[in-house]
């Protein structure tokens, strides 16, 4: 067969080079990629104006959700037009959400309703884990021709400078060479269970040990809840809170400076921060939900139920307890670097769009 042309939409990688890192593995694999970037007024039929084989996309939720009822209801019927037109156009979406992170109870019939008007017109569903295929399998219905293949998220070893020694690390964070220090670094948003990881840490850690909270923080009310939590449970400062965007040069102060990464997910399908925590050799404290389970080293993953009200302490002071967190975490550097390499991921990514086109 010749060499497709995938069209990668919507195709904005900002902070995060997951996007990037895909549609490199795509054309290392042999096929042509066409990035096609978001636009606000009929995106759908914008990125059917580009000559692609089959249009590959990611994350679609801007495409029908507005801040206002009037934006969104414009939206909707851009979106639904749209789907329209891929009808008979090859598609493969990437489930990297079940529904958007932050969708309220309220929002999440209208967010299901949605996806699945794309998975109605899905000639094939990409997900990161079997965890995952099984989730959304759950959740919509796929059509009897559709066709499901797990293709994992990469790694980001060698993406990120990664360097600076763990002593150093701590020097320029201000924090003792003797504490343990528990991290969690990202975007600080809800349902990521921050102000439960406040109140776990303060029951699982020793008088010396710290906490750091980093990531850009849209949510002031977020913030001014961790400090509360940090005040009311005694901690004070040994809970650093650095709500601003991370740097790439400054990931590695962060990670080398932890000895574990805690991940307090109040729900989560897949999550790239894991595996960018792992490929800097770091150990995981993670809830058991969706992919993380699968996806995470054995030896490096200290989970919990997320129905146990004290599982994320429990697994916290587990975790702190072992005197081989260094040496695990490099278990987890290189289990990540053997099982989730890009190559591979374009691989698989092209057996499944040939065999899409093949059959349309």
């Amino acid at each position: 067969m010749p060499s497709l042309t995938i069209g990668h939409f919507p195709y904005q990688p900002g902070h995060n080079p997951y996007q990037r890192l895909f549609a490199d593995a795509l054309e290392s694999a042999g096929l042509n990629v066409l990035r096609i970037p978001p636009r606000k007024a009929w995106p759908i039929h914008f990125a059917l104006s580009y000559p692609a084989d089959l249009i590959h996309m990611d994350w679609p939720h801007d495409f029908y959700r507005g801040r206002t009822p009037l934006r969104q209801l414009v939206k909707r019927i851009m979106y639904r037009t749209g789907l329209r037109k891929l009808k008979g156009r090859p598609l493969v979406w990437t489930a990297h959400n079940l529904v958007c992170h932050d969708a309220t109870q309220a929002q999440r019939r209208y967010e299901q309703s949605m996806i699945q008007a794309l998975v109605d017109c899905c000639d094939g569903v990409m997900v990161l884990s079997e965890a995952a295929g099984q989730l959304l399998r759950a959740t919509y219905r796929l059509p009897a021709s559709a066709r499901v293949a797990v293709v994992p998220h990469g790694h980001y070893i060698d993406v990120y400078p990664n360097e600076i020694a763990p002593e150093a690390a701590r020097r320029q964070l201000g924090i003792a060479p003797a504490a343990r220090v528990v991290l969690s670094l990202g975007r600080m948003r809800r349902y990521k269970g921050l102000v439960h990881l406040v109140e776990a840490f303060a029951a699982a850690a020793g008088g010396a040990d710290v906490l750091v909270l980093a990531g850009a923080a849209p949510d002031a009310g977020l913030v001014a809840d961790l400090r509360d939590a940090a005040r009311r449970t005694g901690l004070g400062d040994r809970v650093r809170i650095h709500p601003e965007l991370v740097k790439d040069e400054l990931l590695q102060v962060y990670f080398n400076a932890a000895d574990v990464v805690a991940l307090p997910f109040r729900e989560i399908l897949n999550s790239g921060t894991a595996l960018l925590a792992m490929g800097f050799g770091r150990c995981l404290v993670a809830p058991e939900m969706g992919s993380i389970p699968e996806v995470a080293c054995p030896t490096a993953y200290f989970g919990y139920s997320p129905d146990d009200p004290d599982g994320l302490a429990a697994a916290l002071a587990g975790a702190l307890s072992l005197p081989d967190l260094h040496r695990r975490g490099l278990a987890a550097r290189e289990f990540v670097r053997s099982r989730y390499g890009w190559d591979e991921i374009g691989r698989k990514a092209r057996a499944l769009y040939e065999e899409i086109v093949g059959r349309s």
